[in-house]
């Protein structure tokens, strides 16, 4: 972001927006949002500079940040097909691009839950208070630089919701925290200050105008089970910057230290709910380790995913939805095995077997924070493969 400033200034030069450029491209090869940002950066570059009467200089610190972004966009895919045979992530990231504005009501409820709430869940009385939490915080930083405003009433709904927050987790256990403004309230009181004039006004707004078009092609299905809107992180990043170079009276610094203490206890949370969750799950994947079946058969991806180097020592597969099942039974059949443990999680229904499979016992292993695994184990009715693929009929 120092780059783009730097190439926004009256003589401001286009190496800075290169520059700007190929470390947006480095950063989008771990986070690929990071090609948000830097789109939504150099618009506000070549805008700025446009504004400024500049018609030429815009498009050549435009155009030079855009093939920063492109060389290291092209030089990670080469990187990823030269090592792995195929440019993995590059392929995700469009596909998940494509799929651009899909589901406008589970973005929408996806959006919330990561900018703003408290708690993990999506019935309208916690997406409300996910609303009050970021209007409250921007109340909060409007009226730190005006002394005649007071702040107890803000003050009062925010450890209200801070209150809540506690009782919760002291009920029903430790949990994520989805939202970046609940876990990172200074970002909040920075909203307040991306207006006006200056630098700070860019870097409010780059944050800003880049949250909807992240929203629009993240991954969807799982942003309640994450800390703090991993996806959005940048704009977390840019808005403490505002805040910090705003926030500079002495009332408003002290509201900023405060903010920032909540955000650091919220944190400390953060990392007890780690502790607890690798333990537990640790001790989940040990026991599927330790089952003597040949072979694990996972329903939830994932589940197989955090199990680690402990459950990679064993033979297993994952089989998501009934034709990923049917081609479980395929490859199982071709190996040879004659008995697995189906792992999904326990939600009270019937368990899911493999077509030509039948049910030999059921366990149930602990999770975390009430969650159980259920481990069905299963054997083949007949040991012909034709069976197998016909589901035994």
């Amino acid at each position: 972001m120092a780059f783009v400033l730097d190439a926004a200034q009256g003589d401001g030069r286009a190496r800075s927006a290169l520059a700007a450029g190929l470390l947006f491209g480095i950063a989008a090869a771990m986070r690929q949002e990071a090609l948000v940002y830097g789109f939504v950066a150099g618009g506000a570059l070549g805008l700025r500079v446009l504004m400024s009467g500049r018609p030429i200089g815009a498009a050549c610190r435009g155009a030079a940040m855009l093939a920063g972004l492109a060389i290291m966009t092209a030089a990670n895919s080469l990187l990823e097909s030269a090592i792995i045979g195929d440019a993995t992530r590059t392929g995700r990231s469009t596909g998940t691009a494509a799929r651009a504005g899909g589901d406008i009501g589970l973005r929408a409820e996806e959006a919330v839950l990561t900018f703003a709430a408290p708690f993990g869940r999506t019935a309208l009385v916690y997406l409300v208070v996910a609303f009050i939490t970021v209007g409250a915080l921007v109340e909060l930083g409007r009226r730190s630089a005006q002394m005649e405003l007071p702040l107890r009433p803000v003050l009062l709904v925010l450890r209200s919701i801070g209150l809540l927050l506690v009782l919760d987790m002291a009920t029903d256990g430790l949990g994520f925290v989805p939202g970046l403004i609940a876990t990172t309230p200074v970002a909040g009181l920075a909203i307040a200050k991306s207006w006006g004039s200056g630098d700070h006004r860019m870097v409010g707004a780059i944050a800003l105008v880049s949250l909807p078009l992240v929203w629009a092609v993240q991954y969807t299905g799982g942003a309640a089970p994450l800390w703090g809107g991993r996806y959005i992180l940048a704009t977390g990043a840019l808005l403490i910057v505002v805040a910090t170079v705003t926030l500079t009276g002495g009332r408003a610094r002290a509201v900023l230290r405060g903010t920032a203490v909540a955000g650091a206890a919220v944190t400390l949370i953060g990392v007890a709910w780690t502790i607890e969750r690798t333990h537990a799950f640790a001790d989940a994947t040990n026991e599927l380790a330790d089952r003597d079946e040949p072979a694990l058969v996972f329903h939830d991806p994932h589940l197989a995913r955090e199990g680690g180097m402990r459950v990679l020592d064993e033979q297993w597969l994952v089989a998501t939805g009934a034709s990923g099942r049917e081609r479980a039974a395929e490859a199982l059949a071709d190996l040879g095995i004659d008995s697995i443990g189906f792992v999904q999680h326990d939600r009270g229904d019937d368990p899911l077997v493999l077509p030509g499979w039948t049910v030999v016992n059921d366990d149930r292993i602990p999770l975390v924070s009430g969650l159980f695994v259920r481990v069905t184990r299963t054997d083949p009715l007949t040991n012909t493969r034709m069976e197998y693929l016909l589901g035994c009929s």
